[in-house]
């Protein structure tokens, strides 16, 4: 187990469930985007000097899952955290979520974010 309580096989890939449909053709190594917001609960912020290493086990959750942290922000207003990350499927970010949050320290809240690539095909898509 690691910082954040995540066992690291929580997030290792399960075959069966990678059937989501991934925008980008085979080979390709660009995947989906996502973007978390993220608020500290209660003992997220009573122990926000452990908040640094609790990031740093986040990377790593999403490393061993196949995910990679593009971006992190620490931000004012409604949210405290704001993370940028690319995910290979569906399932991989409801993981992640999930074995993150269940630590107690942090909330989040994930939308799935198209470049502006995708945004004109989707666009030029449209009947």
């Amino acid at each position: 187990m690691n910082a954040v309580g995540i066992h690291k096989s929580t997030l290792t890939k399960d075959p069966d469930i990678n059937s989501y449909r991934n925008p980008w053709k085979k080979g390709d190594k660009r995947m989906p985007t996502v973007i978390t917001l993220v608020n500290w609960t209660q003992q997220g912020i009573e122990n926000v000097k452990e908040s640094p290493a609790r990031l740093d086990a986040a990377k790593e959750a999403f490393r061993a899952a196949g995910a990679e942290v593009k971006g992190f922000y620490l931000v004012m207003g409604r949210y405290d955290m704001v993370l940028i990350g690319e995910v290979p499927d569906d399932e991989t970010v409801a993981k992640l979520a999930l074995a993150i949050g269940s630590g107690g320290n942090v909330r989040t809240e994930t939308l799935r974010a198209f470049t502006e690539d995708e945004y004109r095909k989707i666009i030029a898509a449209l009947p």
